[in-house]
């Protein structure tokens, strides 16, 4: 137990003062179809920095480039990325944040089904 912890010298811009973890709930913002899904969202917020993480099971999604999922535990002040993986077909593409709330797909072709699994991460920076 500690009231703070620096990093470096004693200056207060190096402070580690705040770590978070956490759950959230993904949102369907975009998709074509979007049935029977489970989430299971974790997140850890250092500082400003967000790291979400995200895995749907079951059901079935289609979607395509420009899709989104919205919920993020915490409103995005700066552009973030990361990436998505997919095992029914097994596929992977990009994760883009931004517009305050939502994570922008841009996966490697047009269109994918996900029947089965869902892995996402990303990270990004909040003012909160």
């Amino acid at each position: 137990t500690a009231s703070s912890i620096r990093l470096g010298t004693d200056s207060a811009d190096n402070e580690l003062d705040d770590y978070e973890e956490g759950t959230w709930t993904p949102a369907n913002a975009n998709f074509s179809t979007y049935n029977n899904v489970t989430w299971d969202a974790t997140y850890t917020k250092i500082g400003r920095t967000v790291h979400v993480n995200a895995i749907q099971t079951g059901g079935e999604t289609n979607w395509g480039n420009g899709q989104s999922i919205s919920g993020l535990p915490f409103q995005v002040e700066k552009t973030g990325a990361g990436s998505w993986t997919n095992n029914a077909p097994s596929d992977a593409g990009s994760v883009l944040v931004w517009d305050n709330e939502y994570l922008y797909f841009a996966p490697a072709r047009a269109s994918v089904s996900s029947s089965h699994k869902l892995r996402i991460t990303a990270t990004y920076q909040t003012n909160q």
